[in-house]
């Protein structure tokens, strides 16, 4: 089954991330950009409409852009998931909860985890040495500020690729 997501890109991650991504994230090949998770799994891509979109729309819709920035490393399990965590969290949390408020049948992460650690993956696989690697060059490039302005709906395509189906701007209306 093919499946959807919505994130917020970070662009400016792209310098300090890109290589160390297309090297240890599969996802990064498959044109995922460096992104925050705010909703996965979402809506099966042959099952999304006009009243999904309006649904986020109306979710987003009080929400406002705002800045933050990447300026700490850490692990998921045994030091085997590399990431980065953003400063203030609570916005992305906020978004994620409103999201999960309008669509309870898709909660983060299928509910699999307790709470919500919002962060942006640059490694999923990889040797010890690689990811130790990966780190230095990472903390060098610390903090990366951003500007979180819109939330993607990204869609797995039959070939495993994913696209973008639709940006909502993060305007605060």
């Amino acid at each position: 089954m093919l499946r959807s997501g919505l994130i917020i890109e970070v662009s400016a991650a792209e310098p300090a991330t890109g290589e160390w991504r297309r090297q240890l994230d599969p996802q990064a090949v498959l044109g995922v950009p460096p992104h925050l998770t705010v909703l996965y799994p979402f809506v099966a891509p042959d099952q999304i409409d006009a009243t999904t979109i309006t649904a986020v729309e109306r979710a987003l819709a009080p929400v406002r852009s705002f800045d933050f920035e990447l300026a700490r490393i850490d692990w998921f399990g045994d030091r085997s998931v590399l990431w980065l965590a953003p400063d203030p969290v609570e916005p992305f949390q906020q978004i994620t909860a409103a999201l999960a408020q309008a669509f309870p049948e898709y909660p983060p992460y299928g509910g699999e985890f307790d709470g919500l650690t919002p962060h942006l993956t640059v490694a999923t696989r990889g040797t010890s040495s690689e990811l130790r690697r990966a780190e230095d060059e990472l903390r060098r490039g610390l903090p990366i500020q951003a500007t979180a302005d819109a939330v993607t709906l990204m869609v797995e395509l039959p070939d495993r690729r994913w696209q973008r189906r639709q940006v909502f701007a993060l305007t605060g209306r």
